[in-house]
């Protein structure tokens, strides 16, 4: 008789977990529509203030981060059991890595398809494959963010690493430095920031991810993307009206530089400022280029008045050696470049492009372009 009783008052307690957890759900559940409510009443966020380079100075003891650019390698922040003591060491890493577009057969790209297990087997196969990096083109779904936190969760000895990249559209104006642009493009940093740091509330946008983020993957983070392929057309517009040549930031500075490239700093000291502010943290940073505006010559590509072309693609440029990181930025900065091997035209009509062969034997136009 003792034991039924036993038995009855088990089933009862665990009848009281039950009816405790479902409790909790249902506040969670309540709390997490007021939130998404509340993001949806508001209307305009409070707009960012800028700390001075004094307040930024105070703060910089206090700023972590975990991942640095060094030379030619990134550099992470482990920690690691030595004589017995947990201690952290930076290592070099070499990448290899994936690009991560967003599409599924039979689907838009912008329906963003894909489930928490879709990803989870994505990252099992890329990093069974031996990458080590993913890149982003934007803000991805939830669904992303926490597989690609469970994954590591699991793989910490192997871990996945990400570029997570900001995405930007073309000025109606294509003029960079329009303020309607300039604020559009601010907010979305902020909101590629606070995604990665697991703070964000996303309504939803047609074309965008949307969503609650609350799982922090900045850890794993190796830096920012600004942008993708600038268009040619709307840098030159950017070029022409506007003067400015140089930029000093908190933690970018950019000297002798054309419009465009000072927009870009001013950019990327923005995303740094914000992170720095809001999170106590850095990652490295950069800005997409690619082959159309980079800073090599190629005289194959000139607009000629007996055939049409879609524009002189040696004509503008970007060179990031004119970007600099300051004493309050150690993360650093580097290049990021979109190269392909069958466009601009110059890639395949070039001579110093058609001779040199890769490991196979084969000629490669794209190789040597990287080579050269």
């Amino acid at each position: 008789m003792k034991g039924k009783y036993l038995v009855i008052l088990l089933l009862l307690l665990a009848l009281g977990v039950m009816v405790q957890q479902m409790i909790r759900f249902s506040e969670r559940r309540a709390q997490t529509e007021n939130v998404v409510s509340a993001a949806d009443s508001e209307g305009e966020e409070e707009p960012f203030v800028f700390m001075s380079k004094e307040e930024l100075t105070k703060l910089y003891p206090e700023v972590d981060y975990l991942s640095m650019t060094s030379g030619d390698y990134f550099k992470v922040l482990r920690q690691e059991v030595v004589d017995g003591k947990q201690v952290y060491l930076w290592h070099t890493i070499y990448l290899k890595g994936v690009n991560l577009g967003v599409a599924m057969p039979g689907h838009f790209p912008v329906e963003f398809s894909l489930s928490f297990k879709d990803y989870l087997e994505w990252f099992i196969q890329i990093g069974a494959m031996n990458a080590n990096v993913i890149r982003t083109y934007t803000i991805l779904p939830t669904e992303f963010y926490n597989a690609f936190a469970y994954y590591n969760l699991h793989h910490q000895n192997k871990p996945l690493y990400l570029f997570q990249g900001i995405w930007a559209e073309e000025p109606e104006t294509r003029n960079y430095f329009s303020p309607d642009f300039i604020e559009k493009f601010q907010k979305e940093i902020r909101k590629t920031v606070d995604v990665i740091n697991g703070s964000a509330v996303l309504k939803p946008q047609v074309g965008h991810a949307s969503g609650i983020y609350t799982t922090d993957i900045s850890t794993y983070v190796l830096g920012y993307l600004l942008g993708r392929e600038w268009e040619p057309h709307a840098v030159y517009v950017t070029n022409q009206e506007n003067q400015n040549s140089s930029f000093n930031g908190n933690f970018i500075a950019v000297h002798e530089a054309t419009p465009m490239e000072v927009w870009l700093g001013q950019m990327m000291d923005y995303t740094i400022q914000y992170e720095t502010q809001t999170y106590l943290c850095q990652h490295p940073v950069s800005f997409i280029n690619w082959l159309t505006l980079d800073p090599m010559y190629h005289n194959s590509e000139f607009i000629e008045s007996e055939k049409v072309k879609e524009y002189d693609n040696d004509l503008l440029v970007l060179d990031f050696r004119k970007f600099h990181a300051t004493e309050l930025f150690d993360p650093g900065i580097f290049a990021s470049y979109h190269v392909y091997p069958y466009y601009p035209d110059y890639i395949f009509l070039e001579d110093k492009y058609q001779n040199r062969t890769n490991y196979k034997g084969n000629k490669d136009n794209f190789l040597a372009y990287l080579k050269i």
